[in-house]
């Protein structure tokens, strides 16, 4: 079994109750058969408040009236840990925030960037992201079986995403040119998917790897740096959010500013992009913090492309949720006048946990962004 991680995934470490946020609520924590078994089973003083607070007919944790676990106290510390111990947790809560994608062979381990301090350590990162290798005949997979798991398909995803590895970390060239040139590539790969010539990926990445500046075709990708054009696709794209189900009740803030922004029209938007712009200019940590964030989409999720042959999703994933989180971004901007990295992160934990905190917004999103954008009629 190989395992696969980015070269900061053991800094994290959870600061529990000095956690500026909590992953013990706004989503439903579901619990495996094995730790499911052994609270049904558990005997001591702490088994009336289990009883109490697991609904052991759908398999997971109670919610308060305020989405918060019932295990967590009001100082957000987890009760169960407090009496039962540490060891005692179920596998969600004993893994989170990292997060793992398993393939045959291959298990690739991350850090999602929904919880805060996993946000920190990921997008303020100046060192380009690498990612570790190691090897464990022990390890068993998570996964029993692959049925027709399509080795030539991963193969060539793997030499994609390498290549898409390498535009999005090419800092001599501006993030929105990055941006512009995976798109075009995951058209270009989806194509070939679509028509079943995947033969003919080895030859569309090699051009890419060459001189991906020369190869992509603007044609094939949005046009993010013309302010007139991002606002014309902003308020295309802007209506999926009102079909993803709603995790937090405070997203709705954020979502109401990007609607009352974009329904002032497009010369009020240039003129707020164009101010927002030259700030960021000032800001080191701005770039680095564009690249972290796409690298871990990137990262994540384009080699799942196997299973379902998405790969234009995958890569309008990334872009897509940096795009918006930049927007959301500006707007804080324009209400404090300043833009800081704390406030950066803030955003982006706050949209990953709304989009990967539910498996109904993942698969909405991607099923939008497949079916509208790049598809072929």
């Amino acid at each position: 079994m190989r395992t696969v991680y980015p070269h900061y995934y053991h800094d994290f470490s959870c600061i529990a109750d000095k956690c500026p946020d909590t992953c013990c609520a706004g989503w439903l924590i579901m619990i495996d058969d094995e730790s499911m078994e052994r609270y049904e089973q558990y005997v001591g003083s702490f088994s009336g408040r289990l009883e109490k607070g697991i609904d052991f007919n759908q398999g997971c944790f109670k919610q308060d009236e305020k989405k918060r676990c019932s295990m967590l106290n009001q100082d957000n510390l987890c009760n169960m840990i407090l009496n039962m111990g540490e060891n005692q947790l179920c596998k969600t809560c004993k893994l989170y925030p990292r997060h793992v994608e398993e393939f045959e062979g291959l298990r690739e381990w991350s850090l999602s960037l929904s919880c805060p301090v996993a946000a920190h350590i990921v997008l303020s990162c100046e060192e380009p992201v690498r990612f570790l290798e190691e090897r464990n005949e022990d390890d068993d997979p998570l996964i029993d079986e692959f049925d027709d798991f399509d080795f030539l398909l991963f193969t060539e995803l793997e030499d994609a995403r390498d290549v898409i590895y390498r535009i999005v970390q090419d800092r001599s060239q501006p993030v929105e040119l990055r941006m512009q040139c995976i798109l075009s590539l995951g058209s270009a790969l989806q194509t070939c998917v679509e028509e079943n010539r995947i033969s003919d990926m080895q030859r569309i990445v090699s051009a890419y790897k060459e001189d991906w500046t020369s190869a992509f075709d603007p044609e094939e990708s949005w046009e993010l740096t013309d302010p007139a054009s991002r606002y014309d696709l902003l308020q295309e794209t802007f209506s999926v959010f009102d079909k993803l189900e709603l995790l937090r009740e405070d997203w709705k803030e954020i979502l109401n500013g990007e609607r009352d922004m974009l329904a002032k029209g497009a010369d009020h938007y240039a003129k707020l992009r164009r101010d927002f712009v030259k700030e960021t200019e000032t800001k080191d940590f701005w770039p680095v913090f564009l690249e972290n964030y796409l690298m871990s989409f990137v990262y994540t999720y384009f080699c799942g492309a196997v299973y379902d042959d998405w790969i234009d999703s995958k890569v309008m994933l990334g872009v897509f949720s940096l795009l918006f989180t930049e927007e959301f971004i500006m707007n804080r901007y324009h209400e404090t006048g300043k833009i800081t990295l704390e406030d950066c992160e803030n955003i982006a934990y706050r949209y990953v946990r709304e989009v990967e905190h539910s498996d109904l917004n993942l698969n909405a999103l991607e099923e939008y962004l497949h079916a509208v954008l790049f598809s072929p009629a």
